[in-house]
């Protein structure tokens, strides 16, 4: 109960389903924010929100808790279900925002709101104004041409099993697309992960400083290494350091050959590059010098025999694209 308060949620018992007062907005891409500066962003804001959904945007306790000022505004939400952003560093360092971090807080418009306009010749006037429910707005004939060209496009990395007949296709291939945003695909490289806990490696006091001279590579290669960083770039899981960053440890990186396996087809040399070669780092001095954090792995059996006390029960088997980043 003190969630919900805190958090300015409503149970709608009547419609099953709740109504969040606020939504986080979050970074699409790592963000380096000069010192006394400002920008202007588009992040995301979460997926069910309807596109042309207006709202106000505010700051976030991450934010602030940043040194970062956000500039109050109305905002639309556009088709690709981002907003603009304006950010203010007032500090006199750098500020780095990870990908994925929470930057503002979306509020809804509705009908409790009301617009007061200010005129020099006459006094405040405080109009109420009908701004619409949270219902989905109708889409307009671009919107749907738009929605089934990423659709097909989407359903083409897809392999959709023959026997099903016209009426279980449709219900697969909108399950399916309902829920694109947890695929990896071209157009969606985002491996997705928690913003809950933040990582964080904590050296021995007595650690030296150490910067590894990078292993040697053949230049066919170094040419794979330069698509893997590309991606992983792209995906967000690095990001280029700034000269203020003092990094006291680096490490090396090593390219690992997958097996290779018959039916294997490849595009362009990009996607063989990233399908036979393993990207990995030797972290073994990095190791030596953390903190060893004893955590007991829970067995196996305990596990399994859990499962039999929900039914129906079903055990399903997800197959994770690159499960390490993930």
């Amino acid at each position: 109960m003190e969630y919900l308060k805190s958090s300015n949620i409503t149970l709608k018992f009547s419609e099953f389903n709740t109504n969040s007062k606020y939504h986080h907005v979050k970074c699409n891409k790592r963000l380096c924010i000069q010192p006394n500066s400002e920008i202007f962003v588009r992040a995301n804001v979460p997926k069910h929100l309807s596109v042309g959904l207006q709202g106000i945007c505010t700051n976030n306790v991450f934010s602030l808790g940043k040194g970062l000022l956000l500039a109050k505004a109305l905002v639309t939400v556009s088709i690709d279900k981002t907003i603009p952003l304006k950010i203010m560093n007032p500090t006199n360092t750098t500020i780095s925002v990870s990908k994925g971090s929470i930057l503002a807080n979306f509020q809804i418009l509705n009908a409790d709101f009301s617009v007061i306009t200010e005129d020099i010749k006459c006094p405040p006037v405080v109009q109420n104004v009908q701004i619409g429910s949270t219902h989905p707005i109708i889409s307009t004939s671009k919107n749907n041409e738009f929605r089934d060209e990423t659709k097909t496009v989407f359903l083409s990395n897809f392999s959709i099993p023959e026997p099903l007949n016209p009426e279980q296709t449709t219900q697969l291939t909108d399950c399916l697309y309902e829920n694109k945003d947890i695929f990896v695909t071209k157009e969606n490289p985002d491996l997705g992960f928690s913003t809950y806990v933040q990582h964080k490696i904590n050296l021995k006091p007595d650690v030296k400083p150490k910067h590894q001279q990078p292993y040697r590579l053949p230049p066919h290669k170094r040419e794979v290494l330069r698509h893997h960083l590309d991606e992983l770039l792209k995906q967000g899981i690095i990001a280029p350091i700034s000269e203020e960053e003092n990094v006291p440890i680096t490490s090396p990186i090593v390219l690992v050959t997958k097996r290779k396996r018959l039916n294997d087809a490849f595009q362009s040399e990009k996607d063989a590059a990233l399908s036979q070669y393993r990207f990995c780092c030797d972290f073994r001095y990095l190791n030596s010098c953390t903190e060893q954090f004893k955590y007991f792995i829970p067995n196996l059996q305990e596990l399994t025999e859990s499962f039999s006390q929900f039914v129906p029960n079903y055990i399903s088997s997800i197959d994770l694209s690159s499960g390490f980043f993930s």
